[in-house]
């Protein structure tokens, strides 16, 4: 639209029309004519691709007049030019915290909504896991406590609570999660210091080493007709063995990602970890699974109880803990694993046969080097195939062992027959 130097003079004499319009001022500043007749001013601009309307206020006698609205208009354009900079906030989103925090009030529960919604969704993969802890360990004590009169005793009764049940590594981790979101509130204005930053805890995590050795892989594989779980969980936990890849990423996995003519299923970023599409090459054995379940669902490969929806996010982990309590897999001297272990199993495998650093291109790593981030932009199709290759053999192997059958190597480009549990 054109831009007029506009006056008080020319706002009076603005009439409303049917439909709502703009008139820009040389400014920049936006004036909007509703058809009730009243003036709103408002900025308009872009930030990361994004259009965002800013308003500043209504034009009267009781409201702003032009030059307030000129001024307002100019300081969140600096604001704008600051935050393309990375050194300021987007004022809209400023105004959205507001309005968000006006919304629920000012208790640490009403926060913690605003922090969920405008920060953690945005930014964090696991904004889930923050929700969870929050809502079981943080808001039931202390949800309705102000946020500005929340004390360091408050944050440390809340992590005593927690001690007192035996869980260090949960208080630590809830510890971690109050930290963010008090830090947020502190970015936005809602605190003047953050009441968790001089807490300290003992780190209790130490990182799992669990994998299956081939003896237990052995018995794993004779238990496997017997295990009592669902037929379609035993799939899943022996498809994750075969891919290496994530227990959620397996059990996520729809067929329209799938291509079992080519033997390549296609993860999109949304689902990935480090945000990015991972290829992932599918051996013999893996497809033969994917082809006794290739009319189990509408979209999932491994539906649930509604043909609509995956497996629970907990299914497999709780099956498994449910069969290391019972005779069947401590008949065949299997120890108690979690889903996370066979992904650990798979990398334990590859790396033992040899392939190395391509492992870590199996798995979807995020890359850690400048080199890796930077330069290497070849795709690893033909390195990862033989990598998943080397570790289907392997398991066949084993499994050869278990049965006492003869089993040949599988070739994938040549899509060899290869036996596997039905």
């Amino acid at each position: 639209m054109p831009a007029r130097n506009l006056k008080n003079m020319t706002l009076d004499r603005l009439t409303p029309k049917a439909k709502r319009y703009d008139i820009k001022d040389t400014s920049g500043l936006i004036v909007r004519v509703e058809p009730s007749g009243t003036i709103t001013f408002y900025s308009l601009y872009r930030l990361h691709s994004k259009r965002r309307l800013l308003k500043h206020g209504e034009y009267g006698p009781n409201g702003m007049s032009l030059a307030k609205a000129r001024e307002a208009h100019a300081k969140a354009i600096a604001q704008v030019q600051d935050a393309r900079r990375g050194d300021a906030v987007d004022p809209a989103a400023q105004r959205d915290v507001k309005k968000a925090e006006a919304k629920l009030g000012d208790t640490v529960a009403g926060f913690a909504e605003v922090y969920l919604e405008l920060h953690a969704k945005k930014n964090k993969r696991t904004w889930k896991t923050d929700e969870r802890i929050l809502n079981v360990d943080v808001l039931p004590y202390i949800g309705s406590f102000k946020l500005k009169d929340l004390s360091r005793a408050n944050v440390q009764a809340v992590l005593d609570r927690i001690d007192r049940r035996g869980a260090q590594n949960q208080a630590w981790q809830t510890l971690k999660i109050m930290r963010k979101m008090l830090n947020y509130a502190v970015s936005r204005g809602a605190l003047e210091t953050n009441p968790a930053t001089l807490l300290k805890r003992k780190v209790t995590y130490t990182a799992k080493q669990r994998a299956l050795s081939d003896k237990e892989l052995e018995g794993l594989l004779k238990a496997f007709v017997d295990l009592r779980m669902q037929a379609s969980l035993r799939e899943l936990m022996l498809f994750q063995l075969l891919t290496g890849v994530r227990p959620s990423e397996a059990r996520l996995a729809q067929w329209s990602e799938i291509d079992l003519e080519t033997g390549r299923w296609i993860i999109p970023g949304a689902r990935m970890k480090n945000g990015q599409p991972h290829l992932v090459p599918l051996t013999r054995p893996a497809i033969d699974i994917l082809t006794r379940l290739e009319t189990a669902g509408p979209a999932y490969v491994f539906p649930g109880e509604k043909e609509d929806q995956p497996f629970n996010l907990q299914a497999l982990g709780h099956a498994l803990r449910r069969e290391a309590n019972k005779d069947v897999l401590k008949d065949h001297k299997v120890a108690s694993f979690t889903p996370h272990d066979i992904r650990r199993t798979a990398a334990t495998i590859m790396r033992r046969l040899g392939y190395g650093l391509v492992v870590d291109r199996v798995l979807a790593h995020s890359p850690r080097t400048v080199m890796d981030r930077h330069y290497d932009v070849h795709d690893y199709e033909q390195e990862k195939t033989l990598a998943l290759a080397g570790l289907a053999n392997h398991i066949l192997a084993v499994q050869a062992k278990a049965r006492g059958d003869n089993v040949e190597p599988v070739d994938f480009k040549k899509r060899s027959a290869a036996k596997w549990p039905a």
